[in-house]
């Protein structure tokens, strides 16, 4: 066991380095000061995903965050078109995955406020995009993820001014541009020149659509159309007699 007599030269010198040590405690105002800045820094609201209590809570016109099913527009008329509703790398219309409620209070342009996650479904894809944002020499639009940023004041032409009563009863004021019948996502711009009824948002959805069952489905359609017609011709006729 090593005595005290022991001691090298070097345990002396950190003995004496311990020994010079002072521990000086935080002034009261310097520790007010570091608590004022941290009550400055906007707050940061966490949640996670899990299923609705009621349905008619995921409506545009309760503001919700949700993930997944389909996006809920907070300007229903208002969509993004062409190509940024579309993969940059692959061309193929982009899958909603989550939108967040995050308005300003303190901004009246930002009353209300909804950010919206798009991505594309091609892994292939996404491998591309996080290269293309680690090379700052790819171009700046080849993206698979987008982020959408849609915020209305409080007086607009779709909700109430009046915070919604949350009980079932709310209704929307007004309603939205027609959505594509495939995707439920984007906006309806091409309508279906056989039945005339039917919207998609791009080419690709109104094929995919076609092959998946639309084409029996417009035959009927059409098919029901014709019948209604003839029936309010003959009507019409007997209506002259």
């Amino acid at each position: 066991m090593m005595r005290d007599s022991d001691c090298t030269v070097g345990d002396e010198r950190l003995i004496k380095d311990v020994e010079s040590l002072r521990v000086s405690s935080v002034e009261p105002e310097e520790e007010f000061e570091d608590y004022e800045e941290d009550e400055c820094e906007e707050p940061v609201v966490l949640g996670f995903v899990q299923s609705p209590e009621h349905e008619w809570s995921l409506l545009r016109h309760l503001f919700p965050s949700k993930a997944g099913g389909l996006p809920a527009w907070l300007d229903p008329n208002d969509l993004p078109s062409g190509k940024s509703c579309t993969c940059d790398i692959c061309g193929t219309p982009l899958r909603f995955l989550l939108q967040v409620y995050a308005p300003l209070s303190h901004k009246e342009s930002a009353f209300h406020r909804t950010l919206y996650i798009f991505i594309c479904t091609s892994m292939t894809c996404l491998i591309q995009h996080q290269r293309n944002q680690q090379n700052q020499c790819s171009k700046k639009g080849s993206r698979s993820v987008k982020v959408f940023r849609c915020q209305l004041p409080r007086t607009n032409p779709y909700y109430s001014p009046d915070a919604p009563k949350n009980d079932g009863t709310d209704k929307p004021s007004t309603v939205g541009a027609a959505l594509c019948d495939w995707c439920g996502s984007w906006k309806g711009d091409r309508v279906c020149s056989s039945c005339g009824i039917t919207h998609y948002c791009s080419d690709i959805h109104q094929t995919t659509h076609w092959s998946s069952g639309h084409e029996s489905e417009c035959c009927q359609t059409i098919l029901s159309l014709s019948v209604e017609s003839g029936s309010d011709r003959v009507a019409m006729e007997r209506q002259r007699g």
